[in-house]
């Protein structure tokens, strides 16, 4: 009669297998030394001939659930340019993660989750003429489950307030700045972090005093809701900020957010300062905690710095009224933005590409201040299309009043 019929379908989930990966590692070179690259040992190493472009595999013994790779290098022997690959069978592989322009000693990859049972690297160019692994650890498939996990778990080996509160579920309260014609509200909150549009990216101040750079948790803050805008301010017995920021249109009727830094000196000597602004691939709410806006990581795969413009993801999202002094973009590998600002020497390159959305960057400007004394700084965010047409700040701005009540706990509202 032309019909069918569908029998019984059983289907029962592969239990998860967490026993520790016990590799092999394979290399073209110097094999004698190869499974040093996975004893355990921080005090061995493969090293390997002088050869540019090799390859290094491991065998994880049988086909397993895998999240992502830590490669450990030897100091001074690191590749900063190779490419990860996977393979069930040793036959068929699939590109996963290109690693290009890399720093530091240990390389922290995301993979997954995928079920692979040989991981290679093809090594391609290093700083040296030879290359030096400690250890390449595969970890598990939690590991690579989300951003927000693979973050979580990286970011335990950085300082406090190198990833956002809304990573880890920490508390952060806001209020929404909008203005007509706008694509959608932009966010403030209580320390001063600016999410231009949700899902986006934001802005984040640090201040840096006779060298040391500070963030909203080395400070006493002091948020400050108003109907004409928002401010917040960081104490601090040697320097204040205050920011501001305020929706209104241009003399063309186009939305804009306009943000000011203004620093003071409250102390009775001089101070040497610096503003960094930093471009991050983060959103100012976590996760599920507003209906149907993501929250947790941005996305930022292409980010470009000038000194009075950035363009992120080709769009211009952030004018500038005084050109920045310093600036760089940094895809994930190479090292967060915030990590690198408090390196011994800034990156030069002023231009980032990451696949995986977790590009970021800095726009600095320095000052040194008399006892008393005080400066502004003037950024412009545009919010609207033809806004983002403009390479200028406006030269005529009218504020409009804020649509809110205040600042705003996350999730309070429903």
């Amino acid at each position: 009669d032309g019909g069918g019929w569908v029998g019984l379908v059983l289907m029962q989930a592969r239990p998860a297998d967490n026993t520790p990966f016990a590799p092999v590692a394979l290399a073209d070179t110097a094999t004698a030394l190869q499974q040093r690259m996975v004893d355990g040992r921080n005090d061995t190493l493969w090293v390997s001939s002088g050869v540019k472009q090799q390859t290094v595999s491991l065998d994880l013994g049988r086909e397993r659930e895998v999240g992502g790779l830590l490669v450990q290098w030897a100091a001074g022997l690191r590749a900063d340019k190779y490419q990860v690959q996977a393979s069930a069978d040793g036959r068929r592989w699939e590109a996963l993660h290109r690693v290009d322009g890399a720093a530091g000693n240990t390389d922290r990859l995301r993979l997954g989750p995928l079920s692979a049972r040989y991981l290679r690297l093809d090594l391609e160019d290093g700083p040296n003429w030879r290359y030096g692994i400690v250890e390449l650890m595969p970890q598990p498939a939690a590991f690579g489950r989300s951003t927000e996990a693979f973050l979580a778990e990286v970011g335990k080996q950085w300082p406090a307030g190198i990833l956002p509160a809304s990573l880890h579920g920490g508390p952060v309260s806001w209020t929404v700045l909008g203005a007509q014609g706008a694509l959608a509200p932009a966010w403030f909150s209580d320390q001063g972090v600016i999410e231009p549009q949700p899902g986006s990216f934001t802005l984040e101040p640090q201040l840096q005093i006779d060298g040391q750079w500070l963030g909203a948790g080395q400070m006493a803050v002091t948020p400050q809701w108003q109907p004409g805008g928002a401010r917040t301010a960081w104490q601090h017995g040697k320097g204040q900020l205050e920011i501001t920021a305020a929706a209104g249109t241009d003399g063309q009727g186009q939305p804009w957010l306009r943000v000011r830094y203004r620093l003071a000196n409250p102390d009775r000597a001089a101070h040497r300062y610096a503003l960094a602004v930093a471009v991050r691939p983060f959103q100012l709410h976590p996760a599920g905690r507003l209906g149907d806006l993501p929250g947790g990581p941005g996305w930022i795969e292409q980010l470009a710095l000038g000194p009075g413009l950035a363009r992120v993801n080709g769009a211009a999202a952030l004018l500038s009224a005084t050109p920045a002094e310093a600036r760089f973009a940094s895809n994930f590998d190479a090292g967060l933005a915030l990590n690198l600002l408090r390196g011994a020497q800034l990156p030069e390159r002023a231009q980032a590409t990451d696949a995986q959305g977790l590009a970021s960057g800095v726009m600095l400007w320095r000052k040194e201040l008399a006892a008393g004394a005080g400066h502004e700084w003037e950024l412009w965010l545009p919010m609207s299309a033809q806004a983002a047409a403009r390479t200028v700040p406006p030269s005529v701005f009218h504020a409009q009043p804020l649509a809110g009540e205040g600042w705003i706990l996350p999730g309070s509202q429903g």
